[in-house]
């Protein structure tokens, strides 16, 4: 019989591979969840935060796996000092094989020491309960003899399911139970940002209501990162438009304007009349009393005295290119052999902040 110690013993080495090989899987499924979790809180819920308390979460659950796995190792490595142990492993298993009686005699005993340790070397790496990857070819033996010492001594093996659920689940769950309150919170931030974005979109519909035709994107129809687009027309030909770009903070980033030209007029009807199409615009565009992302968005839009000049020296087929550092103006026409009826010269102001 074993010692009170020694079946202490017993019972560690019979642990030590579940915690070794569960820790080591614990580590890799912990990590997926983590990623999955994260995941779902950008592509899901749109969060642009980085949720420190998740990842420090995860990071000491990744820590205290990885340093149960390597106790586990090192604990198994350690199997070879118990000689005495496996002595009486060894006997009780040779006890349990033979059935001793009067005419059995030494090379009895002898051939039945070699076909049991021919079994072990068949069977030890068969059992899923004792092999342990990584471990030498002895160490997986002799947790095969412990194994079977459980059936030689007639003693209840330990349960082992509830080191796997700690190994594998309470991480998990740990993780999930944090990103809960992390999803709800990522929930309403999105929510509140659609009502801001819409807000700032009804106040410019009032503003352009007299324009020929108004567009922009819904909020709350899909999430885009870089925020959601409007566009008034002024008239049926959708020639002349403004557009914007509003982003997530409800705030205009980007704005252009577009002007048509009509080249049976003359140049200075054209600039003219671009101009006074502008300073509609930029009427409406004030008017709407929008938040900006950098007051350099409410400059008037002004053709300016280069640009006249460019526009007065060159035809109405060729190009004209002003780049400031917040804002650019074009002229953006067409060679005159690709020139048409069809064919639409304009004159293009952006603002925009980097």
């Amino acid at each position: 019989m074993l010692t009170k110690e020694e079946t202490k013993l017993l019972n560690k080495y019979s642990i030590m591979p579940i915690i070794f090989k569960f820790s080591l899987l614990g580590i890799f499924l912990t990590f997926f969840v983590w990623l999955i979790l994260a995941l779902i809180d950008n592509l899901v819920f749109h969060s642009t935060e980085f949720y420190v308390v998740g990842f420090s979460a995860f990071f000491i659950l990744f820590i205290i796996l990885v340093v149960l796995m390597i106790y586990g190792g090192l604990t198994l490595k350690t199997i070879a000092r118990h000689s005495a142990l496996f002595d009486k492993i060894d006997s009780a298993i040779l006890d349990n094989y033979i059935d001793y009686d009067d005419d059995t005699t030494l090379a009895d005993i002898a051939k039945a020491k070699k076909r049991l340790r021919k079994r072990y070397t068949q069977k030890y790496g068969l059992s899923s309960r004792t092999n342990v990857l990584f471990m030498k070819e002895e160490v997986n033996k002799k947790l095969f003899k412990i194994d079977s010492a459980y059936d030689a001594f007639d003693i209840k093996r330990p349960k082992v399911l509830r080191y796997i659920l700690l190994l594998l689940l309470v991480p998990s769950l740990i993780l999930i139970a944090l990103y809960i309150p992390k999803y709800i919170r990522s929930y309403n931030i999105y929510n509140d940002r659609a009502a801001s974005v819409n807000a700032v979109l009804l106040k410019l519909e009032d503003a352009f209501a007299d324009c020929f035709d108004v567009y922009h994107d819904d909020p709350y129809e899909y999430y885009s990162d870089y925020g959601y687009y409007f566009s008034a027309y002024l008239d049926r030909n959708y020639e002349s438009y403004l557009n914007l770009n509003i982003n997530n903070e409800g705030k205009i980033d980007s704005l252009a304007y577009s002007v048509d030209i009509d080249i049976t007029k003359t140049k200075d009807e054209n600039l003219k009349n671009a101009q006074n199409i502008l300073d509609e615009y930029y009427q409406m565009f004030t008017a709407a009393d929008v938040k900006l992302a950098d007051d350099s968005l409410l400059t008037k839009p002004t053709l300016t005295d280069e640009f006249k000049e460019s526009f007065a020296q060159g035809t109405y087929y060729d190009d004209i290119t002003i780049q400031e550092d917040d804002y650019s103006l074009y002229y953006f026409t067409y060679p005159y052999e690709d020139f048409d009826k069809y064919t639409i010269p304009n004159i293009y102001i952006s603002y925009y902040i980097y």
